[in-house]
């Protein structure tokens, strides 16, 4: 845990430098916006492997029903 001192230390370089610390985040705001878009594209579980049990009932699914084989369901809350 930082003393007491330290954090006064600190506080008086934020307050002394405050358009550097508005910099700092700015950057680390946009660097953060840029990041978002292929971080968020890594979270999609979607993927098949043909001749795998899944990938053949999807398709028969898609085909008997016309749709609901490869989406998820929507369940009423």
């Amino acid at each position: 845990m930082p003393t007491r001192r330290a954090l006064t230390t600190t506080t008086r370089w934020v307050l002394r430098h405050k358009k550097l610390v508005v910099g700092l985040w700015v950057a680390l705001a946009l660097a953060g916006i840029a990041a978002a878009g292929p971080a968020d594209r890594s979270f999609d579980q979607q993927f098949s492997l043909p001749g795998e049990e899944a990938f053949v009932v999807n398709d028969r699914v898609a085909k008997t029903y016309g749709n609901g084989g490869d989406a998820a369901p929507l369940v009423p809350v």
